[in-house]
């Protein structure tokens, strides 16, 4: 049976020089998340429990914005080509119609 809840603890206090600055704390909290998860992931993979992330999780990354943008706009544009592609296939099968339509006239 899986465990309710895992603490895992740095052996050391984790120093920020300057709370002020942004990138520094959060690649400090980066650094203390990843380091922790790399811990812990086997000790709740070992008491048989398991770990899944939403479907279409994107964790925030020290990326720039226009970076992200595009990570973030890539499922969308595949979406959006599939639904191109149904429109095109659609209208194709309406023009095969009416063309056959077209066709059965002409000869009556």
């Amino acid at each position: 049976m899986c465990c309710e809840a895992l603490l895992i603890t740095t052996p050391e206090p984790t120093v920020i020089p300057d709370i002020d600055e942004d990138l520094t704390l959060g690649l400090t909290f980066y650094q203390l998340a990843h380091s922790t998860a790399n811990e812990g992931r086997p000790q709740i993979l070992a008491d048989g429990g398991g770990h899944s992330r939403p479907v279409g999780y994107l964790p925030e990354m020290l990326k720039e914005d226009g970076n992200m943008r595009k990570i973030r706009q890539k499922p969308l544009d595949k979406v959006w080509e599939s639904a191109r592609a149904r429109d095109a296939q659609r209208k194709q099968r309406d023009s095969m119609k009416t063309k056959k339509l077209v066709r059965d006239m002409i000869i009556l």
